[in-house]
């Protein structure tokens, strides 16, 4: 069964299922460490606040998945309560209709907190002008190790993007997910030259993008060997004659559109597995 790589790292959490807001406060109440809100449909500022509020109180939140939910009008919330749950680790707010203007609130609350180790903002209509303002939050964050950002319009266009100077100097993230956005040729070359000075990255997925051979290889020769790279297959027949000769030192390192991806999901569950230790740890240093 085909799985997207990240989403695998719910395996390794106990999501309790709630139904309604009201629920879901119920379980913070008494004392859920995770808790998982799937409605779709918008909350209203009360709702959301009551939910900051029973997450500060309970301050063992560590794990919130808010996905398919229309949170237009709560990005604001939302930020504070990124901002303020310094319990929280993982938060998934996928689907959620975000666009530019909800990273805008997003990425400054990410500026401030440094314990959120996994954001997932998959599907939500975001674009380069949205991903400036992450970049800007990567360049003081320090704590957040996986980044998804599958699904969306990002193309990596503008070459003066901080996105790009968070990359060269940001140590902690190792896990980013691109998949399934519109970076082309030119936003892969301004990638791949950001990657010459990175550190941290060990997983990069570029797949289902609009880039070229061209852009593949030059993002494999600027990355670290310690890279584990998701991209396009190299069409041999558009490569240039100088571009086939280094074939031979990144096809191993190219997965087609349509891969068998039992090695990436070996390596996910990996990193999925040391997730699981630190929560359980961090729980029992908290009794």
């Amino acid at each position: 069964m085909e799985s997207e790589i990240f989403e695998l790292m719910y395996d390794v959490y106990y999501w309790d299922d709630t139904s309604t807001l009201a629920r879901g406060l119920k379980l913070l109440q008494n004392g859920s460490e995770s808790i998982s809100l799937v409605e779709g449909f918008p909350f209203e500022e009360d709702e959301i606040t009551k939910l900051i509020g029973a997450i500060n109180q309970t301050r063992i939140c560590q794990a919130i998945r808010l996905q398919h939910i229309d949170a237009r009008s709560s990005t604001s919330l939302l930020g504070r309560m990124i901002e303020k749950c310094s319990s929280l680790i993982f938060l998934n707010i996928s689907t959620a209709n975000l666009n530019n203007n909800g990273l805008l609130c997003i990425s400054d609350a990410l500026a401030q907190n440094q314990n959120l180790r996994y954001l997932n903002l998959s599907s939500n209509f975001i674009s380069d002008f949205g991903v400036e303002s992450l970049g800007e939050a990567l360049k003081v964050n320090r704590s957040l190790v996986v980044l998804n950002l599958a699904g969306n319009s990002v193309e990596l266009r503008a070459p003066g993007n901080p996105f790009f100077d968070a990359l060269w100097d940001n140590k902690s993230l190792t896990h980013l997910d691109l998949r399934n956005n519109k970076v082309g040729l030119s936003g892969t070359l301004k990638l791949a030259n950001a990657l010459q000075k990175n550190i941290g990255l060990t997983f990069l997925d570029i797949s289902e993008n609009d880039t070229t051979s061209e852009g593949t290889i030059t993002l494999k020769n600027s990355a670290s060997e310690k890279l584990f790279l998701v991209c396009p297959a190299i069409e041999k027949s558009a490569a240039s004659n100088a571009l086939v000769n280094r074939l031979k030192n990144v096809k191993e390192m190219v997965i087609p559109k349509q891969p068998n991806l039992e090695e990436s999901r070996k390596f996910a569950l990996a990193q999925a597995d040391l997730f699981s230790k630190e929560l359980k740890r961090m729980s029992q240093k908290r009794r």
